[in-house]
């Protein structure tokens, strides 16, 4: 009788881990790759001045803060971009790397990028980080800081 129940245990281990592997729980490499690809979708709606996308990517706590050491909250970065304050012309980037830890990812990475702001076309080389967090399972940017790299 004990071995019919070590069996069945035993049965019951291995269809449990046949079922975790092949489940629908994201792994570390399917979440960089998506928080990735929304990385660069953010990019394009920037460049493309899509504020209504640009809303549900980021975060109603979002702390965004430029090259230039202003800070702007979410409704700031919005408007700025919906009145034409700033347009991004091009955002290209050149690394990322992503730390995904728990519900939350940290990108660091290099872009450059062209913007026309304060009357002037503007190319910048930018060392960034970035912080996304999984809320009611969406990503959202929660706070965005990029530096200048010296030529």
């Amino acid at each position: 009788m004990r071995n019919i129940h070590l069996t069945l245990l035993f049965f019951l281990c291995n269809i449990f881990l046949v079922f975790a592997q092949n489940s629908t729980f994201d792994t570390k490499d399917e979440i960089e790759k998506e928080v990735r690809s929304l990385e660069m979708r953010r990019f394009e709606m920037m460049v493309h001045k899509d504020t209504k996308g640009l809303s549900e990517i980021l975060g109603e706590d979002l702390v965004y803060i430029h090259a230039n050491g202003v800070l702007e909250k979410k409704s700031q970065f919005l408007e700025t971009l919906d009145k034409g304050k700033t347009l991004y012309q091009s955002i290209q980037s050149e690394e990322v790397g992503i730390r995904v830890i728990g519900d939350a990812a940290v990108i660091n990475g290099v872009a450059t990028v062209r913007v026309w702001t304060a009357g002037q076309t503007l190319d910048m080389h930018l060392r960034y980080t970035d912080v996304y967090v999984k809320r009611n399972g969406k990503w959202q940017l929660i706070s965005w800081q990029s530096t200048r790299i010296q030529p």
